[in-house]
């Protein structure tokens, strides 16, 4: 697990004089491995207050900092590749269509930009995007009134990034959690998930940690396999793996979300040598993911003592 912090667009002490007192109560040692700043740092006290956060910071070059840091970065956290813009560089301004282009043509699975001063967590195309918004709500001319202060903490774990967005709304800090996850890139390792399992006709598998349902339906369709997926995390999950079923063609008896009661069969867990990590089935990504009460989910990485 890396605890990765997104944040830009502070403008200290242009724009503002420092960031929210709530915000930096959180924002303690010790608990996050790496910084990723969009850009419009502004001053050096800023960027060595970043650094007492975590050492590591990657900060690229926005439209109101010095020429010497660079306008784009990459870093990876295996299986996923992260790239960093500031966000000046796409036209339209946060346009998806132009941050899709960036992505591809820096080989990125998740691409962070700024410039907006406004959150933003979309998944396209099996791409993830992320914009931390202002964590200084920061003035800018594309909004009729003050941007709401915000920042990201994104909690990668393999090829799953949870996303916690921290919002000052009304003096008030206000949390909301998203999940992505990278889909395989072919469908080989689902294939080899199936050789592996080797199922006779008179067994059934259930595909423990998934939720999605990209195993079951691949197995259904390509294997004739009897599959159930279960350890629902949400009802959106329900309702994407459900639909994935039935756009490929398969029949509701072959693959089932969620998962019966009563179930009984084979429990199978594979280990992919890709990244060595021991995991029970291939997920897809989805859409959005929201926590059903965002208060609830006090991002237990940052509550401070």
């Amino acid at each position: 697990m890396v605890l990765v912090l997104v944040i830009g667009d502070l403008h200290i002490p242009h724009r503002i004089h420092d960031l929210p007192a709530k915000f930096k109560k959180l924002l303690v040692p010790g608990k996050i491995q790496q910084i990723l700043c969009t850009g419009n740092v502004c001053d050096k006290e800023t960027y060595e207050y970043l650094k007492t956060i975590s050492p590591d910071v990657h900060v690229v070059r926005g439209d109101y900092d010095e020429s010497a840091l660079p306008l784009s970065i990459t870093v990876v956290h295996s299986p996923i590749k992260i790239g960093v813009i500031h966000g000046h560089q796409c036209i339209p301004t946060g346009d998806i269509d132009s941050l899709s282009s960036i992505a591809r043509q820096m080989d990125v699975d998740v691409l962070v930009s700024g410039h907006t001063h406004t959150f933003q967590a979309v998944e396209v195309d099996n791409k993830f995007f992320v914009n931390p918004g202002s964590a200084t709500g920061a003035w800018t001319g594309a909004h009729n009134g003050d941007p709401t202060p915000s920042f990201a903490l994104m909690d990668i774990q393999g090829p799953v990034i949870v996303t916690y967005v921290y919002q000052l709304i009304e003096g008030e800090v206000r949390v909301e959690k998203i999940e992505w996850r990278k889909e395989p890139e072919t469908d080989n390792e689902l294939a080899i998930v199936c050789e592996k399992l080797n199922l006779k006709s008179t067994e059934r598998f259930l595909d423990i940690g998934c939720g999605w349902g990209t195993l079951a339906t691949y197995a259904a369709k390509n294997y004739d396999y009897d599959c159930d997926t279960g350890c629902m995390l949400s009802i959106n999950q329900t309702v994407f793996g459900t639909e994935r079923i039935q756009k490929n063609g398969v029949l509701a008896d072959k693959a089932r979300l969620p998962r019966p009661s009563g179930w009984q069969g084979r429990i199978h867990q594979d280990r992919f040598a890709r990244d060595g990590r021991g995991r029970t089935s291939v997920s897809a990504a989805t859409p959005k993911s929201y926590d059903s009460s965002p208060m609830a989910v006090r991002g237990p990485h940052l509550v401070s003592s």
